[in-house]
């Protein structure tokens, strides 16, 4: 065995000894992005705050969820009622949740029925690539919804022919399983995937009414999330174009105890509700790029999606309650590349929404049926103009609806580029979120009237690469106009909010040797200007920080996430927390890696939300996984 001199020159050895090239493969100052502009560029030059979270940090971070992994490197706040599977908000830069346009692929997954992206229910972390998260409004590009931000989610691709089997187990019950096997013949490639995660866990809440009780099973007092998904690809690439087909599916159960409702005959505590909720979520999408001309490119996309869940009958309940949401969507994009350095997107997009709620209210048994199709039609515009050093970016879009009628957007943004590797910029942009069907048409607690939420917002922020260090830094602010809330006295929704976004967000990256660290910090003041109070659920400041080191092919990985207090619903707030995760790969040969984890290493009790009924969402305790990845 080697000993190694102590001093700076022996510690500079071990460092390159320890060094693994391949390992930080996602590291290249050649990264491209799509989401910020809708066309490949590289992301060091890209205008605006993106974040790529790579393959190789999905493949190291324990994360068991799109959730969780968001949280860990992207600036973003994630709130979840309780562990995995569980429902999941998303705020990014103050904004409301169903202001996040979440999409994959490029096809947005917003229900249209609560406005929201429910990401605990779509996809697993071993069917994802990568994922782009652009912060700011893009309503231009990309629509209502768009206004806190934009999170592409990108599944993998065949490349090549190979096997891949995958597993973890942990505490709390959890396992996983999958399979791939991903195929290339000649002009012809595709793949075949199939898994599932299980999951029965924690309680959810703490005080635990549920011990006034005896609980009839481990689920009666505990989350449980059992899901099974699988995808195939069919591709076929000639010259100058390439078509390609996928289908996504993710079907499964999630169990957790109610405390929000009581039983309408007695005063509560009353013994909690124990329920089941059925979800099937699904993508199926044909995607045709061609180059027509040197300068011309187009891509035309068809894909239909859905999104449903079934909550099953309980005690209180003698009905299931159906949230269903089934979307077509084409969109056509014409790419000019000029030889003067323009670039100008020219697009359309048709989307056909079907939306549909069967519902049973708690006290009054009554039940209420909703089901309202929505016919949307936008096009949109995009000019980007380089000369020496200055870059001029101009978008816009119009969007007509058969509901609640037509808006306009538009942004405008100056870069500069003082150095080839640093830049500075300024953006103008509004924005907006439409109503949604329930908004507008749930029986007893809608208004037809409704407009659609608008912003306009102002960032400044500059993107800086030294050498193994990369600093970017944003200051935004936006206000935000008729928001969609419930007057107090007719209980029905009306534009009757606004609220004032304001703060700094940044992201410091450092690589040297066989270290990486890395850091999202974001500080803000998110206020609703009727009572001058923060907005619900969304903390003033926030940072995440990894530390990985790399040695004879073993990758471990430190992380801290720590948030300021914030106020839930009601008069709880939520105290600050912090939180340690620890996690190790083993490349052990070509074809096997072995990894491990801990999360929430020193078993911190903290809170990520709280009910009605006053009691706190319990986060994620100690939680251990050992997993292996096999790819032949």
């Amino acid at each position: 065995m080697k000993s190694y001199r102590t001093g700076f020159t022996g510690h500079l050895g071990l460092l390159l000894l320890c060094a693994s090239p391949h390992l930080w493969a996602d590291s290249s100052s050649e990264e491209m992005v799509v989401t910020p502009s809708r066309t490949a560029e590289p992301l060091q030059t890209s205008l605006g705050q993106t974040t790529v979270i790579t393959a190789a940090q999905i493949a190291q971070d324990p994360a068991a969820d799109i959730g969780q992994l968001l949280s860990e490197y992207a600036n973003i706040d994630v709130v979840r009622s309780g562990g995995s599977g569980q429902q999941t908000s998303v705020f990014m830069r103050g904004a409301n949740s169903n202001q996040t346009l979440i999409m994959i692929d490029g096809v947005p997954i917003n229900n249209g029925l609560a406005g929201q992206g429910s990401i605990q229910f779509w996809l697993d972390t071993q069917d994802i690539d990568h994922i782009e998260v652009v912060r700011g409004a893009h309503a231009s590009l990309y629509g209502s919804g768009a206004l806190g931000g934009v999170i592409n989610i990108v599944t993998r691709q065949a490349h090549g022919d190979s096997t891949e089997i995958a597993g973890s187990w942990g505490t709390e019950h959890t396992y996983t399983s999958d399979v791939r096997q991903d195929f290339r013949e000649g002009r012809l490639h595709g793949s075949i995937s199939a898994g599932n995660n299980n999951t029965q866990g924690y309680p959810l809440f703490f005080p635990d009414n549920s011990t006034n009780y005896p609980p009839s099973n481990h689920v009666a007092h505990a989350s449980g999330n059992f899901d099974q998904h699988g995808s195939a690809e069919l591709g076929w690439t000639e010259d100058k174009w390439n078509l390609q087909v996928h289908y996504l599916e993710n079907r499964g159960r999630n169990q957790f105890m109610d405390l929000n409702d009581p039983s309408p005959t007695a005063p509560y505590p009353v013994p909690p509700l124990n329920n089941t909720l059925d979800f099937l979520n699904s993508i199926g999408s044909m995607d045709l790029q061609a180059q027509l001309t040197p300068e011309w490119s187009s891509n035309l996309n068809a894909a239909r999606s859905i999104d449903s869940s079934n909550n099953r009958p309980d005690a209180y309940s003698p009905m299931t309650t159906v949230f269903y949401t089934g979307q077509n969507r084409i969109d056509w994009q014409n790419t000019l590349s000029l030889p003067s350095r323009q670039k100008i997107v020219l697009g359309s997009t048709y989307t056909d929404q079907n939306n549909h709620f069967t519902g049973t209210n708690y006290n009054t048994y009554v039940t209420s049926t909703l089901t309202q199709p929505m016919h949307n039609w936008a096009g949109y515009a995009e000019d980007t103009w380089h000369y020496h050093a200055l870059e001029v970016k101009a978008a816009g879009r119009y969007e007509t609806d058969n509901v609640w009628g037509y808006h306009k957007t538009d942004d405008f943004t100056l870069g500069y580029a003082l150095t080839q590797n640093n830049r500075v910029y300024v953006t103008r942009s509004t924005s907006f979120r439409a109503p949604t069907s329930e908004d507008l048409y749930y029986p007893g607690y809608s208004n037809p009237l409704l407009k659609p939420e608008t912003s306009v917002g102002y960032e400044a922020g500059s993107k800086n690469h030294w050498g193994p260090v990369q600093l970017d830094v944003a200051v935004f602010r936006t206000l935000v106009s008729n928001l969609i809330a419930y007057d107090s006295n007719s209980m029905i929704p009306q534009n009757i909010q606004s609220a004032y976004l304001r703060g700094v967000d940044s992201s410091l990256n450092f690589e040297q040797g066989a270290w990486k660290t890395g850091a999202d910090a974001t500080i803000g003041r998110y206020t609703n200007l009727q009572n001058l109070n923060d907005l619900l659920l969304r903390p003033r400041r926030s940072l995440s920080m990894h530390t990985s080191y790399v040695c004879h092919q073993v990758l471990t990985q430190l992380s801290w996430q720590t948030a300021s207090s914030s106020q839930a619903y009601g008069p709880i707030a939520l105290p600050g927390h912090g939180t340690l995760n620890l996690s190790t790969r083993w490349t052990a040969n070509s074809w096997l890696t072995l990894t491990g984890s801990i999360d929430n290493l020193t078993n911190r009790v903290y809170y990520l939300n709280a009910n009605s009924t006053q009691q706190y969402y319990l986060a994620q305790p100690r939680l251990y996984t050992l997993g292996m990845n096999a790819k032949f």
